[in-house]
């Protein structure tokens, strides 16, 4: 007697498969595409807020009195 799973398991013809395999392929590089643009998104929103923060800072600075203008000649 034959095992009723083997009955219902068909291979996949070999252009199915062929074409299951590029959709997979075409997942992961829109995977990867998706994690560097978040990863490339991140990166701006930490460049503006460090370059707003170091305006800030030189923007202090400038107020603040220079005491290496004492030692200079």
């Amino acid at each position: 007697m034959e095992n009723p799973l083997h009955q219902r398991i068909v291979p996949m013809p070999a252009v199915e498969a062929e074409d299951v395999l590029i959709a997979h392929h075409l997942a992961i590089e829109f995977r990867a595409e998706l994690h560097s643009r978040d990863a490339f998104e991140q990166h701006c929103r930490w460049y503006e807020k460090i370059s707003l923060q170091h305006q800030q800072e030189l923007a202090a600075m400038q107020t603040e009195f220079n005491f290496f203008r004492l030692f200079r000649r």
